[in-house]
């Protein structure tokens, strides 16, 4: 299971990275994001583990994600686990005429029955994730956040 999802903003990449890799600014624009507990001190960057308590679907759900790979203003790969399903997230962040354009991968493995579970989580989140960057794209470009 791989989605895809893109979203352009008019700051520079080093802004919006700074912002959007701070696990802890989650909870400002995405909706599924109830919590976000930091569980590792110091600095942000591989290795940096947070906890998620997010709303899907009507329940709630514990994420633990790791930062595994962390290139500040380029790009950040996420390996999350929740339950039995692992994926990964790696988000990008490239310079375009208008600003940046942030590019969101999510990978997925799952077996059997599990798999079926995944795919129908997936298309529930696909338009909340949309709606969260869009609503990233305004709270940002209105100095909101």
């Amino acid at each position: 299971l791989a989605e895809a999802y893109l979203a352009g903003v008019s700051w520079e990449p080093r802004d919006v990275f700074a912002l959007v890799s701070n696990l802890e600014n989650d909870p400002k624009w995405q909706s599924a994001v109830i919590e976000v507990r930091r569980l590792t001190p110091g600095p942000i960057g591989e290795g940096s583990r947070f906890c998620h308590v997010l709303m899907l679907m009507g329940h709630k759900a514990t994420l633990d994600i790791e930062i595994v790979h962390h290139e500040p203003g380029q790009r950040y790969t996420l390996h999350c686990i929740y339950g039995p399903l692992t994926f990964s997230t790696e988000v990008r962040f490239e310079r375009i005429a208008q600003g940046t354009r942030m590019v969101t991968l999510v990978e997925g493995q799952a077996k059997g029955l599990l798999k079926l579970a995944t795919v129908a989580l997936a298309h529930h989140r696909q338009s909340e994730i949309e709606a969260d960057l869009r609503n990233l794209k305004q709270l940002m470009e209105s100095g909101a956040i």
